[in-house]
């Protein structure tokens, strides 16, 4: 997510959001036209898309150190980052 999240950086535009669309034991990490990518995850749940602010994500990913992170999704569609060390939480936009 990190390395996808950094190519945005060099595309980017005016806008800083980014669509994340859960499914299928993947996650496609869209911005705009200009960049889709999928990730392989580990999924239970529902499917799910929401939008969110990929500077946010970058800013919690630059401190969490564990070895692997988790992506919970609250009720309110937050997400929660948990890795050994910490537990950020990110809102969505609206």
């Amino acid at each position: 997510l990190d390395k996808c999240l950094r190519r945005i950086l060099i595309v980017k535009t005016l806008d800083k959001r980014i669509n994340l669309q859960i499914k299928d034991g993947k996650m496609t990490v869209s911005y705009g036209k200009l960049l889709t990518e999928e990730l392989p995850i580990d999924k239970s749940g529902e499917d799910l898309n929401l939008a969110v602010n990929y500077e946010y994500l970058l800013d919690v990913l630059r401190v969490m150190n564990g070895a692997k992170t988790q992506i919970k999704i609250t009720p309110g569609k937050k997400l929660k980052f948990v890795d050994d060390n910490n537990i950020i939480i990110v809102c969505p936009l609206c």
